[in-house]
């Protein structure tokens, strides 16, 4: 399939344009990045973008009544991309990049946005630690809410987050969203909590027992997060992790399919109704794509 070459404004609607089962996929080639985009009724999903690229996207879907919901970073041919959903039926989302600095330990910029946030109404609902260039950076994304939040970072994987994970659930705080991030060689996690009861949080090592939690977690909870990444001892495989909360409404899961493959996914579980809530992108050269389809959007 060839890219079409086109003017940079409007960014993401011109070039060639091929149709799914009613919805529509595109790839463009433009002097920033070389980018796809599939563009459904529900969700709307543009991946291979460079920064520069985000920006311009989330300003100019802004003006289509199109909400930024979920922002995924990786990396391909040692180069810094990133992937993003929007949902048209969504509460109004702000996104901003926080640097973290080059020990990715200094969260007083993010410290400031998050009071800012909280004090006009709005939550965090996704959260994304890269490193490029030397420096680390923390993607938020917020939308209009008036629940609790609160966020913990730093958080080791296993007996340390076992007993955040607790406290938190005590104090009526349950996992609204997680983010596994290397510092110095090891893995922590970035937990964001929200008010609620009940969550449930599962991971493995192999795709094959988190597929077998996930139908087990079907009549009763709803998966809101998967994190696909590597521990220390990265002969193992990859870990897959994940949170659900209680609910019982249509979902669907994939798992490491290429593009295409992910097209058609979209294309068929819009038809069914559903709505891309989280998107997974790895960072390896054949960047597989994995994503949780809900019948509910996120911020209902």
């Amino acid at each position: 399939m060839n890219a079409a070459k086109h003017a940079l404004i409007p960014l993401f609607w011109g070039g060639l344009l091929l149709l799914i089962s009613g919805c529509a996929m595109q790839v463009v080639d433009t002097p920033q990045s070389e980018y796809q985009v599939f563009k459904g009724q529900k969700s709307t999903v543009i991946v291979d973008l460079v920064w520069d690229d985000v920006l311009r996207a989330f300003e100019e879907l802004k003006v289509s009544d199109l909400h930024i919901v979920d922002i995924e970073t990786y990396r391909k041919d040692n180069k810094q991309l990133f992937g993003a959903v929007w949902h048209r039926e969504s509460p109004k989302t702000m996104f901003y990049r926080s640097s973290l600095g080059a020990s990715g330990n200094d969260w007083r910029t993010f410290e400031s946005l998050w009071k800012s946030m909280k004090n006009d109404g709005m939550r965090l609902i996704d959260i994304d630690i890269y490193q490029d260039a030397g420096q680390y950076y923390a993607l938020s994304i917020w939308q209009e809410g008036r629940y609790e939040i609160a966020i913990r970072v730093n958080v080791k994987i296993g007996s340390e987050f076992d007993i955040v994970r607790d406290g938190m659930l005590k104090n009526g705080m349950v996992i609204a969203d997680f983010e596994p991030y290397d510092l110095g060689g090891s893995v922590f996690y970035v937990v964001v909590f929200r008010s609620g009861k009940g969550d449930d949080y599962f991971k493995s090592v192999g795709e094959r027992d988190f597929r077998s939690k996930f139908g087990d977690n079907r009549n009763g909870f709803e998966l809101i997060d998967l994190e696909i990444y590597r521990e220390n001892s990265s002969d193992k495989g990859a870990t897959y992790a994940g949170a659900w909360k209680p609910g019982n409404v249509p979902q669907r899961l994939e798992i490491g399919v290429d593009w295409e493959q992910f097209l058609e996914r979209c294309a068929a579980f819009e038809r069914e109704g559903l709505y891309l809530n989280d998107l997974e992108i790895e960072s390896r050269s054949s960047r597989p794509f994995s994503g949780v389809w809900s019948s509910q959007n996120i911020g209902r």
